[in-house]
């Protein structure tokens, strides 16, 4: 470890040990992080550059102080006002029996109410799973071995793809990084972690019933999936979507809006404008789909993906689900990738740098909750962060509940024991 120095007479020694260059570094990191995790987060970046696997560790505790002063707006205000304040000492049954398949989420809501403990942590606690999972499955293929440059553009990819930005989309970004830890032990054959976690991620997003069963097809059909074929399929069933949106917008069926979706995307323009404009959304997936279409491959994560991938493309119609498919997509390829490491490190740099300016879009999208945010309280000790309540319910109503696009004032729990449809309609 470090030098030992001999001090004293031949009847007795005292050793000094002298501590050397990585646990000087390791100290004087967490004691910036203690500081102020702004000031820590350039040694954090270096630490993970050299490769020190408690910097990741670091980054994850930064990441989840910023998830904790990310401002209750839009999801997180409807699940503020409508459970975490309502969840307050009714019967744990109750959150069980009107939330079957979102019952992990809530389950920690219920949780954090009737302890007292403040609605922001939620997203901490959301924070840790989502990155730790990525950690972990990133440590089991023996990331360390890649050279500097590889294993760091490696960490802040992954965090990227995943949603690292995790209180956007909270709920459903949870049980995506279940659903992607499930599909990393059914490729290492364990099948009962296996059948946990994708059971886990039906239980906090109930979309992931479809996405599960999808996998069981790519499971089941395996031999028979192929690139030629998935992509013959994904036009065709573009091609039927598009044509049903249309039959019903013309017939004036009122539903017609939601198969095309129209008002999502521009109003009164052709959807191949509507295209080009959302285009740079899925600059990340089409780079990845495209080294992913380079290589032949039989493993059934490869084949899997492409099944997703055909997916995507037949949803292109309906932005609401497309965007769906297409995080999943893009996480099972990035999956993929980690496990053939060697292959994708060729790669790596343009697949960063599309992900990172996506992100970019995506944070400047965020622009309300951005300015409403205290970051800069991330100058402050953690500590002290973690003391101060932020956004209590005084400054949630008073900022966010104010006449926006947010406010769901006309949305209610009945009563302390009966919930209502409204509330059930939130996804």
């Amino acid at each position: 470890m470090g030098l030992q120095l001999n001090i004293g007479t031949q009847e007795t020694k005292t050793r000094l040990r002298i501590p050397n260059k990585n646990e000087y570094y390791w100290c004087i990191s967490w004691i910036f992080i203690l500081i102020s995790p702004l000031l820590s987060l350039p040694l954090i970046l270096v630490g993970i550059w050299n490769k020190q696997t408690y910097s990741v560790f670091q980054l994850i505790i930064f990441f989840g102080i910023v998830a904790f002063l990310f401002p209750p707006s839009g999801d997180l205000y409807r699940y503020y006002n409508l459970f975490y304040l309502n969840f307050k000492g009714i019967r744990f049954n109750d959150i069980f029996n009107f939330y079957i398949f979102d019952f992990i989420w809530y389950a920690i809501l219920y949780l954090l109410v009737n302890l007292d403990i403040p609605f922001q942590y939620g997203q901490v606690i959301s924070c840790f799973l989502q990155l730790g999972i990525v950690s972990y499955i990133l440590s089991k293929q023996k990331v360390e071995s890649l050279n500097n440059k590889n294993f760091f553009l490696t960490y802040l990819l992954s965090f990227i793809i995943t949603g690292f930005w995790t209180s956007i989309e909270l709920r459903f970004y949870l049980a995506l990084s279940f659903f992607i830890l499930s599909v990393f032990w059914l490729t290492k054959k364990r099948h009962t972690y296996f059948y946990i976690f994708i059971i886990s991620s039906i239980f906090t997003h109930y979309s992931f019933i479809f996405i599960a069963l999808l996998l069981t097809i790519g499971i089941i059909f395996k031999r028979f999936i192929n690139i030629k074929t998935c992509i013959f399929i994904g036009i065709i069933m573009f091609a039927i979507v598009l044509t049903i949106g249309q039959i019903l917008d013309n017939m004036g069926f009122d539903k017609a809006g939601y198969i095309t979706n129209s008002t999502d995307w521009t109003e009164n323009s052709s959807f191949i404008l509507r295209l080009i404009k959302n285009w740079l959304m899925y600059l990340p997936l089409i780079t990845m789909s495209i080294i992913l279409l380079k290589k032949k491959d039989s493993s059934l994560l490869y084949k899997i993906s492409i099944l997703f991938l055909t997916i995507t493309l037949a949803t292109l119609q309906l932005p609401d689900l497309n965007s769906r498919f297409k995080i999943v997509t893009t996480s099972l390829i990035w999956l993929y990738f980690v496990t053939k490491t060697p292959y994708y490190t060729r790669w790596i740099t343009p697949v960063f740098y599309s992900a990172f300016f996506v992100f970019v879009l995506n944070t400047a999208t965020s622009y309300r909750a951005l300015t409403l945010g205290k970051y800069e309280d991330l100058i402050l000790p953690t500590p002290i962060i973690f003391f101060i309540d932020s956004y209590n319910d005084y400054w949630i109503q008073t900022h966010i509940n104010d006449g926006n696009i947010y406010k769901l004032t006309h949305i209610k729990l009945e009563s302390k024991y009966c919930l209502s449809d409204d509330v059930h309609m939130i996804t």
